[in-house]
């Protein structure tokens, strides 16, 4: 079993000195940003249907290709 001190230096990055937790804040962040810029520019996005499991490219018409 790992112990609490250990659990912390395994979510804290050496390298950039800052949290896993941060991190992924960081990154979804930046996939929601990128996402809204497609938008605007009438690009396609990759997006995940949650119902039948799979992932699907949303065209700026709102039609959706598998």
């Amino acid at each position: 079993m790992i112990d609490e001190k250990t659990l912390k230096e395994l979510e804290y990055d050496e390298e950039w000195g800052i949290s896993e937790a941060e991190i992924e804040e960081r990154f979804n962040e930046v996939i929601r940003l990128r996402k809204e810029l497609a938008k605007v520019r009438k690009e396609p996005t990759s997006e995940y249907d949650e119902k039948k499991g799979k992932p699907y490219i949303l065209y700026p018409d709102g039609h959706r290709e598998y």
